[in-house]
């Protein structure tokens, strides 16, 4: 194996597949590296899927995740300000 081969985020050698060097701009490279960690990927993994589905694809289908789970956020808080406001407390009484 290559020393600069990282056998834990390499695929498997396949003849359909190429490697290459890619130089990301350090701003993508974060947030791509921030997305890795929501989905619980490496980072390699990450960076094939943003050149697989497209780099803006793959952020308007980050940013629609990222805004279901904040209106599920919103809904949880909601739910328990009613359920306080029933028990005679304040709604953000903690």
């Amino acid at each position: 194996m290559n020393p600069k081969q990282d056998p834990v985020t390499m695929p498997p050698k396949d003849d359909n597949m190429e490697q290459i060097s890619l130089r990301l701009p350090k701003p993508a490279l974060r947030r791509l590296e921030e997305i890795a960690e929501r989905r619980n990927v490496d980072r390699a993994t990450m960076i094939r899927m943003a050149v697989e589905r497209g780099l803006p694809g793959l952020l308007q289908e980050e940013s629609v995740e990222v805004e279901y789970e904040n209106k599920q956020l919103v809904n949880e808080k909601l739910k328990l300000s009613i359920s306080r406001l029933k028990q005679g407390k304040a709604p953000d009484d903690i």
